[in-house]
């Protein structure tokens, strides 16, 4: 699923964002063989980002871009976390 440009913090840039899901992966490939570097959506992300300069994992929240997993999973972490905290939520019985 590609999603069009969105503006980046230098203004007049902007990206395009994929986004593979499992669900989409097997969409698009379903039962085909794969090479092991695309075997599911995961796999192929991380191949697609460690392999190319220009493509990143990015925030759905913001403009931010990491090139590790594990980056972009505690910057996902902490942002959704902080924008849910400015809601106050509260839990009705039906």
């Amino acid at each position: 699923m590609f999603t069009g440009n969105m503006p980046t913090s230098n203004p007049g840039e902007t990206y395009g964002t994929l986004v593979l899901t499992e669900d989409l992966w097997q969409k698009w490939f379903g039962t085909r063989e794969r090479i092991p570097s695309m075997a599911t959506a995961e796999i192929a992300a991380q191949t697609l980002v460690s392999g190319f300069a220009s493509i990143y994992y990015g925030c759905p929240l913001c403009c931010w871009q990491g090139k590790l997993v594990s980056e972009y999973r505690e910057h996902v972490h902490e942002h959704i976390n902080r924008f849910i905290s400015q809601f106050r939520i509260e839990i009705e019985d039906a």
